[in-house]
């Protein structure tokens, strides 16, 4: 009688004939370790389970379970008596039998895919994809430039806001520095003795677009936040956007186009370091594109930061990261104006609609967040003005007149103003305070850090002049 073959003898003799059939298989345990197969039960009844020989690498990679539940999916076999009166019913569906010599990886997705049809394998459940906002893309050709933009969704300042990626920024700071460049422009446009033509007309066309894409930015914004918006409402929405930036953007580089050629002719008398700064410097000749290519790497938005007036004088720009910084703080003149000893007077008048005619600095948002009253900060200060209000009042007793009230809130107005002036000016003293200029180059940062830390510098040193102002609140 023969010896029963190994495991590895009968993998190399399954290589070299892989027709052989019902090679019969020792039992090695008192219960047929083949018995949880279920061939036994699927295909034979036999008391000695007969594995055919397409299962055994089957059996070897993936385990019995796998043969089993691959039996039990793809046999159509009707259950067999014993004595082998009854017939099958269908014929049986032949297996395929895996190629020995196919790599490694794909014997495993064999293996792997007869599991899951088998139903062995637990699939895992497809994550929930979230809705990907949707993108519009446009161009702006000029004769001197080409530029490729795209609206997109992303996060500024700590929440979703439509940004453009071309430089990038949020869609509110791109329309303030195309407003910002055009007003260079138009300071330059000053200086030669003859003016270029109809410069008041493309001045006015060129604002009202602005302000025509500032409304656009408005109505997409409302889009996106409406709950029910579907992605081609917010698809429609940017490419209504597009289309009124691609106005204002070739309003701009077409001024400059035209200021650069109106330079170059002798016939304007341009100043001659005006002239220097845009010509050659060995020819000599003016370059009529000088300003459409400084336009595209300009950051002159930046010029607004340091203004200094009433907070409803200076202009809101609206999603540009431009903030106004009322100082003193506003939640503190609203305090003090709500003091019983200033009813009547004219802290009422400055204090109406969230302080909209007190004194404001004009800040880029990484430095306002900086400051000494911005967000939470501010609750603070205003609850120490309440505590040592109500300590004074303990303290004068008797001799708490309105008077005396009056004068020591207008100190401590005037004194916390100082202290807002004190610690902006330490905010820009640092390199550290300037993270929204990080994508510019070096060179270029140092330019604007420096010109920014001027303008602050110089408009905190106005906020200090309004120190008079502020001490006619009580009358």
């Amino acid at each position: 009688m023969p010896r029963d073959l190994t495991a590895f003898e009968r993998g190399v003799l399954l290589s070299s004939a892989p027709r052989l059939r019902d090679w019969p298989i020792k039992r090695e345990v008192p219960i047929s370790a083949h018995r949880d197969l279920g061939v036994r039960s699927a295909l034979t009844r036999a008391d000695l389970p007969l594995l055919p020989d397409a299962l055994v690498p089957l059996q070897a990679l993936a385990g019995n379970a796998a043969v089993q539940r691959l039996i039990e999916a793809r046999s159509t076999l009707a259950p067999l008596q014993r004595n082998g009166d009854e017939k099958p019913t269908a014929p049986v569906r032949p297996f395929k039998t895996p190629d020995l010599g196919r790599s490694r990886e794909r014997r495993h997705a064999f293996i792997a895919k007869a599991r899951k049809e088998a139903g062995e394998l637990n699939v895992r459940k497809a994550r929930v994809k979230v809705a990907e906002q949707p993108k519009y893309r446009f161009t702006v050709a000029t004769e001197d430039t080409r530029q490729d933009h795209e609206i997109f969704v992303g996060t500024e300042s700590g929440r979703p806001r439509l940004m453009i990626s071309s430089y990038p920024m949020p869609i509110g700071a791109f329309i303030l520095e195309l407003r910002a460049r055009f007003t260079k422009l138009d300071e330059v446009a000053q200086k030669p003795i003859k003016k270029l033509r109809n410069l008041v007309k493309s001045r006015a066309e060129f604002l009202a677009r602005a302000d025509v894409a500032d409304a656009e930015l408005g109505a997409a914004n409302a889009v996106f936040a409406a709950a029910g918006s579907s992605t081609d409402d917010k698809l429609g929405a940017e490419r209504a956007l597009a289309l009124k930036l691609h106005e204002v953007i070739t309003r701009l580089y077409a001024f400059a186009k035209r200021l650069g050629e109106h330079l170059a002719r002798p016939e304007s008398a341009a100043p001659q370091e005006l002239l220097a700064e845009i010509s050659h410097p060995q020819s000599g000749v003016v370059d009529t594109g000088y300003y459409t290519r400084a336009m595209g790497r300009a950051a002159e938005r930046y010029g607004v930061e340091g203004q200094v007036a009433p907070y409803e004088e200076l202009p809101d720009y609206r999603e540009s990261d431009f903030e106004r910084d009322h100082q003193p703080h506003n939640d503190l003149i609203e305090a003090v104006s709500e003091v019983p000893e200033f009813a009547g007077k004219k802290i009422e008048l400055v204090a109406a609609g969230r302080t909209q005619k007190g004194w404001a600095i004009m800040l880029q948002h990484t430095r306002h967040a900086l400051g000494r009253t911005y967000g939470d900060k501010g609750a603070g200060v205003t609850q120490h003005f309440k505590d040592a209000l109500e300590a004074k009042r303990a303290e004068l007793g008797i001799g708490a007149t309105p008077a005396a009230i009056r004068l020591f809130c207008i100190e401590y107005l005037v004194q916390s103003m100082k202290d807002d002036v004190a610690a902006m000016k330490a905010v820009v003293a640092s390199d550290g305070s300037f993270g929204d200029m990080s994508l510019m180059d070096a060179p270029t940062r140092a330019h604007y850090r420096a010109e920014v830390r001027k303008q602050v510098i110089a408009g905190e040193d106005r906020i200090l002049s309004t120190e008079a102002s502020v001490r006619t609140y009580d009358q």
